[in-house]
């Protein structure tokens, strides 16, 4: 995720599923979705899914 996005948003919700652990000297593999202000990330090694997360922003101007 880009700075300027981090910069100006925090995150309101977040649903965290950890899966396994990496293994030592895995190829590891991390990657995101962001579609408005909804987040999907994944981390993956060897193919196999290791966590996942998603993740609903909000504006730092926005106090709700």
């Amino acid at each position: 995720m880009g700075a300027d996005f981090l910069m100006k948003h925090i995150p309101r919700k977040i649903h965290l599923k950890y899966v396994k652990e990496v293994r030592p000297g895995g190829q590891i593999t991390s990657s995101y979705d962001l579609e408005g202000l909804e987040s999907n990330h994944q981390i993956s090694s060897d193919g196999d899914i290791n966590a996942q997360a998603s993740i609903i922003w909000r504006s730092c101007d926005d106090r709700r």
